[in-house]
């Protein structure tokens, strides 16, 4: 940019306004641009948020991920389309995980197969965790589930409860039932209550809410 090319002793002239970035007149110029450039950036940023809105609460919203691991959106039909096989693996990623395996276990099972992601990478635990919570599995679609915070940085946050988020219903086959969905968001928070919930040197107990010592553990401290 301008400021950065002054920051490093280059000079920047403006012919048809006879100005430098070395004057103080070339400074205020920068500064009255920066401000209209700034505002520009905003108003567009607010035009786009009120255009998605609109279209979230309309049901016109189109989702920007064109193959998410077991679809593939049609946009001919306005909706995801299952892939067999990869719909035949997301079944067994949750039945798995139904069945007590870990991420990282799945994972392991998964690559061993030889079965790719999307982007034709090895799975691993954040591929399988972002696996079992996307309900897009159950054939439902949470919309603003992240947003822009600022205009300027473009940062994508995790919207938890900042702005509305809208979800539609039976948008297209559901390739796992909505009930083992919810069995494992539940294992997935027991786990990881569990998690944080160990100390090293003790175990905790769910029925007396009392930490116990680990004397293998306890031993080494």
């Amino acid at each position: 940019s301008v400021r950065y090319l002054k920051e490093l002793g280059v000079e920047v002239c403006f012919e048809r306004e006879q100005l430098s970035t070395f004057s103080k007149e070339g400074e205020l110029m920068l500064t009255i641009l920066a401000s209209f450039s700034q505002e520009e950036s905003r108003s567009i940023s607010e035009n786009v948020k009120w255009g998605m809105q609109r279209k979230y609460v309309s049901g016109d919203a189109t989702p920007w991920n064109k193959h998410v691991f077991g679809y593939r959106f049609d946009d001919t039909l306005k909706r995801y389309i299952p892939i067999p096989d990869e719909a035949d693996a997301v079944r067994e990623i949750f039945s798995m995980y139904l069945n007590g395996k870990s991420f990282r276990q799945i994972a392991d099972n998964m690559n061993k197969k030889g079965i790719k992601t999307t982007n034709g990478c090895y799975f691993d635990k954040g591929t399988i965790g972002r696996i079992i919570g996307n309900e897009i599995y159950t054939g439902n679609i949470l919309w603003q589930k992240k947003f822009v915070e600022n205009h300027l940085t473009k940062i994508k946050k995790q919207n938890t409860g900042q702005l509305p988020m809208y979800v539609y219903h039976n948008c297209h086959e559901a390739v796992i039932e909505y009930d083992a969905f919810e069995k494992a968001k539940e294992i997935r928070e027991e786990r990881r209550q569990k998690y944080y919930r160990h100390i090293f040197g003790y175990r905790y107990d769910y029925e007396t809410n009392q930490y116990f010592i680990i004397p293998e553990e306890a031993e080494t401290i």
